[in-house]
């Protein structure tokens, strides 16, 4: 894809899976220093070997670039942006940026003052590289400056001996980095980054005048803003299985100080803490949530709702994926029963009643953990592709026999994925 033929052109890239190849999506700069425009929405970079999404400026020119809903899977890197003359403003909201390399790399290169990169990440999850989860790198009189908030950076760098490599960690600067490289980070959980290492792998270029750090939750001592701990609370904390949402009582929950009302993108379920009327990112229109659910914004992908169903991993052709019912745990039993069926239109934030349309059949019923309040009950995708790209709907009532008491989890619209 070639940038900069017209004056502020607006090009839109919508529900592809690229597979295999070198780079996935290259968008490059070769105008006469024209601005232009790219959204990139519902995108899948699956088995690319070098970068997924590349993004190149180089000829003066202003390249605005939004990511929603993209997600990667063995890449080696998930995206690149790269300025060498002219600047990039880029964002990225609901996205798995996971490189098995680097998950995001920016760089900010030329001849002084000559190129800029600014990146608002939102629940965004950087996994699993082999050596940072972002990196940013700068030559002299050049500019990067990041706003991160609600994501999750885990398993990155990890070491083989107790000296991580000098460009381990889970963000890491590179270059003349004082006074050009900037990251605002809040509600952010850093999880098992540098696993087997000594000293801190998850900001190990920290600044403190170019860090701004606000209710986070870290994996070492010696960061502000912020809790330490080593068990953020996740549904499944193993790393080849992550399931970021957060169990009762995790300390993620209501750490943030800022009020719900602050909390505008929804997190990775389109889940809201927000007024009635509030805009979804997938869907909008979407209800917001502050009569059912009050507190302030938890840090990490997972706004925590009292009844809620997930799906982990996705539902792919041939495969056995959990249905994860998450209710509160209690000594009483209470029966979480699953319902499949079509998708459903635009779900309430406070369900009172089935939002699938007529004609959904029950999967079965689970008993709620005492302990955790989590039900589990795997289903098995057929293997045919005929399903692939199929959308489906799922939904979780949950009744406690003691009291008679029902609760509805939100509606999920799922899509069948390749394998």
């Amino acid at each position: 894809m070639r940038g900069g033929s017209v004056a502020q052109a607006r090009t839109l890239v919508r529900g592809l899976a690229l597979v295999r190849g070198k780079n996935g999506l290259s968008i490059v700069d070769e105008g006469e220093g024209l601005d232009f425009a790219v959204d990139v929405d519902d995108v899948v970079f699956d088995s690319v070997g070098n970068v997924g999404l590349v993004a190149v400026v180089d000829q003066g020119a202003f390249l605005s670039l939004d990511l929603r809903g993209l997600s990667t899977r063995l890449v080696g890197r998930a995206a690149r942006l790269r300025a060498t003359q002219g600047t990039i403003a880029a964002s990225a909201r609901a996205c798995d940026l996971s490189g098995i390399h680097t998950g995001l790399e920016l760089r900010a290169l030329g001849s002084p003052g000559a190129s800029a990169i600014g990146l608002d990440l939102s629940g965004v999850e950087l996994l699993g590289a082999a050596t940072n989860g972002l990196r940013c790198e700068v030559t002299d009189g050049n500019l990067i400056a990041t706003v991160i908030k609600d994501c999750l950076l885990a398993g990155n760098g990890p070491c083989l001996g107790p000296t991580p490599l000098p460009t381990s960690g889970a963000i890491l600067d590179l270059g003349p980095a004082v006074g050009q490289i900037f990251h605002d980070i809040e509600r952010t959980i850093f999880y098992a980054n540098g696993t087997g290492c000594t000293g801190n792998l998850d900001l190990s270029s920290y600044r403190p005048n170019d860090y701004l750090l606000d209710s986070n939750l870290y994996g070492f001592d010696g960061l502000p803003g912020g809790l330490v701990t080593a068990d953020p609370g996740f549904v499944d904390p193993s790393l080849s299985t992550l399931a970021p949402h957060l169990l009762p009582g995790s300390v993620a929950i209501d750490l943030s100080s800022a009020a719900a009302s602050t909390y505008v993108w929804g997190d990775i379920d389109c889940d809201f803490p927000i007024q009635d009327g509030a805009s979804a990112f997938f869907e909008p229109g979407l209800d917001g949530g502050a009569a059912c659910f009050p507190g302030t914004v938890d840090a990490g992908l997972d706004e925590r709702r009292p009844h809620s169903l997930h799906v982990q991993p996705a539902l792919r052709l041939g495969q056995t994926p959990k249905l994860r019912a998450l209710g509160p745990p209690q000594a009483a039993p209470i029966r979480a029963w699953f319902l499949f069926g079509a998708p459903p239109g635009a779900p309430s934030q406070c369900p009172a009643g089935p939002e699938l349309p007529p004609g959904f059949v029950v999967l079965g019923a689970v008993d709620l953990a005492p302990s955790t309040g989590l039900a589990e009950l795997v289903v098995a995708v057929p293997d045919d592709p005929d399903l692939l790209g199929v959308e489906v709907g799922l939904q979780a009532l949950f009744v406690d026999p003691s009291n008679l008491t029902v609760h509805w989890s939100r509606a999920l619209r799922e899509r069948i994925v390749r394998p």
